[in-house]
């Protein structure tokens, strides 16, 4: 079968590789971004609210989920440092993956993909002063913060910034090693939970998060529509969005094959429905 649940599927050469950064991302004191699991939940929930069958949504969600582990110090994944502006390029890259490998009929690297750019989206609000000083985001063309942090005024009330994340620092409990002068802390500005320094704001975050979420799918339904054929449109967004037993790919110039629903490849020039 094509899509398994995280604890199903067989990891194991990466979560060895990911046991000692996963021991300090959900278990320390100090969380990295959305408690742990949270990026899995928003995603779920969004996607299941808007057409996705629940399996779907899970593989979204699982690959939101692994990304803290796999990509620790990408700061354009987690838009750390003030980094926004290559938030918003990893953004538009990954819109565009999410329609060419659906295009190529490749379902769980289209689900896969784009679960790590909704972890992204849903970082910019986490991680960000957007909520704290009211920042209205325009994802896909952010630039890099340089308002200076002024904690006494609610971070950066003169423009959107993200907090500067040590990793080293991380691990020996100050996120706030290093940092250069002017700039807000990780720690200070994270808003993952209610119980950390900044919680008040993690509602209003997470509301945030979750409709950027649907907004970031909207797009990417959007380019997948104005990039194919009127009588592909519908066969491949519910690929896409609902799991099926088999998909039948034809070649355009002839040539039939039936392929379980794990088909990981199939060239651009066939068209495949979902039965």
């Amino acid at each position: 079968m094509e899509d398994k649940s995280k604890f199903q599927r067989s990891r194991v050469p990466y979560l060895i590789a990911s046991t000692f950064a996963l021991a300090f991302l959900f278990s320390s004191t100090d969380s990295y971004a959305f408690l742990g699991g949270i990026n899995e939940e928003i995603t779920g929930k969004v996607l299941k609210d808007n057409g996705f069958d629940e399996n779907s949504a899970n593989e979204v969600g699982d690959s939101s989920y692994w990304t803290d582990s796999s990509e620790v110090t990408n700061e354009a994944v987690h838009v750390d440092n003030n980094r926004l502006d290559l938030g918003s390029q990893l953004l538009i890259t990954k819109k565009q993956e999410v329609v060419d490998v659906l295009k190529s009929c490749q379902r769980r690297d289209a689900l896969d993909t784009l679960g790590a750019a909704l972890h992204t989206v849903q970082d910019v609000y986490a991680h960000s002063s957007a909520i704290d000083n009211e920042i209205t985001v325009a994802m896909l063309s952010m630039q890099r913060g340089s308002a200076p942090c002024d904690a006494t005024a609610g971070f950066a009330p003169s423009g959107l910034v993200s907090g500067y994340f040590s990793m080293s620092g991380f691990m020996t409990g100050n996120q706030c090693r290093d940092m250069p002068s002017g700039q807000c802390c990780h720690y200070g500005l994270n808003k993952d939970s209610p119980s950390k320094p900044n919680g008040t704001n993690d509602p209003a975050a997470n509301n945030a998060a979750r409709a950027a979420t649907l907004e970031y799918m909207k797009m990417v339904i959007d380019d997948h529509h104005r990039s194919v054929s009127d009588d592909q449109v519908t066969r491949l967004e519910n690929m896409l969005k609902q799991r099926h037993l088999a998909l039948v790919c034809h070649r355009r110039h002839g040539g039939m094959s039936n392929d379980i629903a794990g088909v990981r490849y199939v060239p651009q020039h066939w068209e495949c429905w979902i039965v």
